[in-house]
């Protein structure tokens, strides 16, 4: 690759790609919503194109010159009322679409969609498991598959990516992982869920690395998963959590009701370590730390949203 397009590049996964990109000599373009929302120290290696999902049509006229890969991680409305709104969540399938069509007409090779694990979510009722989603969950449904198709007449290479729980330096969020580690360093037991479901916390540089794979190596048209191949139990997670940064803290499983989890057997764990070899290597406890000191420089119970 020598130039790639990033929307969404203001927020938490794109500032990482972009800074990765960059160290590797090449250039990026970043269609943000806020040119004042800047994680990047200067360079000739990046350009700030300002710009909401309502107008990537109107894009074509300004983004000149050959790129390769366009990376599309924007999406307006991933939690409170507007992850709800139909309204907002069909805009986002359009502005998707419209960064497809673009990424098509400047001549990207690749288009890679992030999607998400909401897509998977299930519940126990009545003792019966049930697949659910949200608005914004099957919003993320509806692009993906449009884009499918989309992809094949505009013959333009397409791959979706997805994470269930991406945690590190550069979070700005009060995410759980966040919240967790926050409550973990100021004493606080933290109230959780009962914990018996697989779940998986994949650190900012393997996410990252993961996504490189599949641009580099992945087979066009999959879909992937990226996280760790074999999974632990979300009480197994947090416990190790907790043992590297206070052991004595107490935690309270199950004081958090929530019938909710990611239905791990829905999607392939094996797909991009077949395709591309890749496998996450940080080491966890290691993550952990980081992300803790980190978490110690934000503003005390107020992280920032992106």
């Amino acid at each position: 690759m020598r130039r790639v397009i990033i929307t969404g590049a203001d927020g938490f996964l794109g500032t990482a790609l972009t800074k990765k990109l960059n160290d590797q000599g090449i250039k990026v373009t970043a269609i943000v919503y806020d040119k004042k929302i800047k994680r990047y120290d200067e360079s000739d290696l990046f350009e700030f194109v300002e710009c909401d999902m309502s107008r990537y049509a109107s894009l074509y006229q300004l983004l000149t010159g050959d790129f390769d890969v366009f990376f599309h991680l924007a999406w307006a409305g991933v939690s409170g009322e507007l992850y709800r709104s139909y309204q907002k969540q069909i805009d986002n399938i359009k502005g998707t679409c419209d960064a497809l069509s673009l990424a098509a007409k400047i001549k990207c090779k690749r288009f890679v969609f992030t999607a998400s694990s909401h897509q998977f979510s299930s519940i126990i009722k009545n003792g019966n498991i049930k697949q659910v989603s949200s608005i914004y969950g099957l919003a993320k449904t509806t692009a993906q598959h449009m884009c499918e198709l989309m992809s094949e007449s505009l013959d333009i290479e397409f791959n979706s990516v997805f994470f269930t729980n991406v945690f590190g330096v550069g979070d700005y969020s009060s995410r759980s992982t966040n919240s967790i580690i926050k409550a973990l360093l100021d004493g606080n037991p933290p109230k959780l869920i009962e914990g018996q479901h697989k779940h998986d916390w994949i650190y900012v540089d393997d996410a990252i690395e993961g996504m490189l794979a599949v641009c580099n190596k992945g087979v066009s048209g999959k879909s992937y998963y990226i996280g760790n191949r074999k999974l632990k139990t979300f009480r197994e997670i947090i416990t190790q959590v907790r043992d590297t940064l206070d052991p004595e803290i107490d935690l309270l499983f199950g004081e958090y009701k929530d019938d909710t989890f990611i239905d791990y057997t829905k999607f392939d764990l094996e797909a991009l370590y077949n395709d591309t070899g890749f496998e996450a290597k940080c080491e966890f406890e290691e993550s952990i730390r980081k992300t803790a000191e980190w978490v110690r420089t934000l503003e005390s119970n107020k992280f920032k949203y992106l």
